[in-house]
């Protein structure tokens, strides 16, 4: 946990799940903080970051944060095979698929 909340309470959407903030308290729980030290790439054991430190994982979660339309998902840079940005496609609205009425 920050010793200084990164935003005011209620701003984000809470965890209110029983034991949740407990589990960062665990012996073979690590807390990493990746705006400092950001995420360089992944391998078949770990994740390496940019001051060359490794981190073994055995899992990796990514969370890509909690908007309810398209935040999340046009924040990660995604464009389709054409080269054109999921951000731009979805300007007016969001799809996730064309169809045709003929």
């Amino acid at each position: 946990m920050p010793v200084e909340p990164p935003h005011p309470w209620g701003v984000k959407r809470p965890c209110l799940e029983h034991s949740y903030f407990e589990q960062f308290n665990r012996d073979n729980v690590d807390i990493v903080d990746t705006k400092e030290n950001p995420i360089e790439s992944f391998d078949e054991t770990g994740i390496n970051l940019k001051d060359g430190s490794h981190h073994d994982c055995d899992v990796i979660v990514i969370a890509t944060g909690f908007d309810v339309v398209t935040g999340g998902m046009t924040a990660m840079g995604l464009h389709n095979i054409e080269g054109a940005k999921l951000e731009d496609q979805w300007k007016e609205r969001a799809m996730t698929c064309t169809y045709s009425d003929g």
